[in-house]
């Protein structure tokens, strides 16, 4: 009888490490609703002057005269919630259709089995230093955001569209999506515990897949004057990667006035 009951515990025991090993993250592509997409216009147009500093451009619609207003008076430090109003009244008419969002959906679905490839990366470092990985990844196509931007500490991203497709963006759309995945992944274990400025952020997260997504992302580029490469000297150690939040302490340590 203990034999029957030690064999019953090992096949439970299998078949609970098989599901979690074989188990993977959830990736759900969707439009961004009205609200969504009139909450991303205002976050970029009050907090324009932040991502010009950064050379971020989100696709606004800039020929119209009131975004113009807008914009214009978020730059001189005048913008109040209330100017938004007559804004809000038109966007629904004259800007956000479903229709428009759907030839993205389609590209960027069939771009998943390529986002999937880079989960075992993402759960050897998950395992190794506590690289969060989600349950599951909701990727929001907006005809209004800068080309890709976590939204959330929950496995949000959004991600620019067109209304002719993401076919516009080529390559970049998965190495877009899989650069804010890294981002969700070294936030809390790093970015947050260290206070890392932005722009060696963001160079953690370019050589990150350089190093180990090389061959899923052998085009990858990055954009001029976004990242700062002076973590370099210590990213480049042996066995840095394994133990990246060593790494970046040892950086920050050493530079604590970095911008």
């Amino acid at each position: 009888m203990k034999k029957f009951y030690f064999i019953i515990a090992s096949l439970f025991y299998f078949n609970l490490f098989i599901n979690t090993v074989s188990a993977k993250p959830e990736v759900i592509v969707r439009a961004a609703s009205y609200y969504e997409e009139l909450s991303i216009i205002k976050l970029f147009i009050k907090n324009i002057g932040y991502f010009n500093k950064y050379n971020y451009t989100a696709n606004l619609p800039y020929n119209d005269p009131e975004v113009q207003k807008l914009i214009n008076k978020s730059l001189n430090k005048k913008l109040k919630d209330k100017d938004f109003k007559k804004f809000e009244k038109t966007f629904d008419k004259k800007y956000y259709d479903p229709a428009d969002y759907l030839k993205g959906i389609d590209y960027v679905n069939n771009v998943i089995p390529g986002i999937e490839k880079a989960f075992p990366v993402f759960n050897d470092y998950a395992d190794k230093w506590a690289f969060k990985v989600c349950n599951k990844y909701e990727i929001i196509l907006s005809l209004y955001s800068i080309g890709g931007m976590v939204s959330g500490r929950d496995g949000r991203i959004l991600l620019l569209t067109y209304k002719e497709g993401n076919e516009k963006r080529g390559s970049d759309t998965l190495g877009l999506i899989i650069h804010e995945m890294i981002h969700i992944g070294i936030n809390d274990p790093i970015i947050l515990k260290y206070n890392v400025p932005f722009k060696t952020n963001e160079r953690i997260v370019n050589k990150f897949i350089k190093h180990n997504l090389k061959e899923l992302l052998p085009t990858y580029t990055t954009m001029s004057g976004s990242e700062d490469d002076l973590i370099d000297e210590f990213l480049n150690e042996m066995g840095a990667w394994d133990n990246l939040p060593e790494a970046v302490k040892k950086f920050m340590a050493k530079y604590p006035d970095v911008k």
